[in-house]
């Protein structure tokens, strides 16, 4: 049985305040397509959110992945010690710069590119007089060796974002990471049953 998956951030973790990334990474984000970055990185300053202060304040748990964009993932230094020769031949691990001292967090680009779509069988969402494709109502995939990879962009996908392989999955669940969780977008089985 293979699966793609799609990541979920947990509310109730800590998470990275935007507000201190610069401008200039921030407009970037559509570029992370599955292109290496590395020769151009300026790393950006990370600083988690605290908890709010006060007799109501919110406590936040520890997060292994504190900043969940649809085309880049920042994993803790735990995730990438366990992680890195899974993850290594499927990306590049980028550098940040961290205002708390105790925490370490590095950005993780996936260059993988995957042409697996069956773009006539799967189902859009659409917006618009000219039907822009805005996102993917029902995935189809077409089974094949790539859909085993840990990590990966989909080739012309407009909006870059990222699927995960049951390798990732179990890895992240095994070692019992925190902070994400992932939803099955397609799995073989369903598409036998439906044909």
């Amino acid at each position: 049985m293979t699966n793609v998956w799609k990541v979920r951030w947990l509310d109730g973790y800590q998470y990275v305040n935007a507000t201190v990334l610069d401008a200039e990474f921030l407009a970037g984000l559509d570029n992370y397509d599955g292109r290496s970055v590395l020769g151009a990185w300026n790393p950006p300053v990370i600083s988690l959110l605290q908890p709010q202060r006060g007799p109501r304040r919110a406590e936040f748990g520890r997060s292994d992945a504190p900043l969940c964009f649809p085309t880049i993932m920042l994993f803790s230094s735990r995730v990438v010690e366990v992680l890195s020769d899974l993850l290594r031949a499927h990306g590049e691990f980028l550098d940040t710069r961290s205002i708390e001292r105790h925490d370490v967090f590095v950005f993780f680009n996936p260059t993988t590119q995957v042409d697996a779509l069956d773009r006539e069988r799967t189902t859009f969402r659409k917006f618009g007089r000219h039907a822009r494709i805005i996102g993917i109502e029902k995935y189809v995939f077409r089974p094949g060796p790539d859909l085993d990879l840990p990590i990966f962009h989909l080739v012309g996908d407009r909006n870059n974002e990222l699927y995960f392989g049951d390798v990732f999955v179990e890895a992240w669940k095994h070692h019992r990471f925190r902070g994400l969780n992932f939803d099955k977008v397609w799995s073989d089985e369903d598409q036998v049953e439906s044909t």
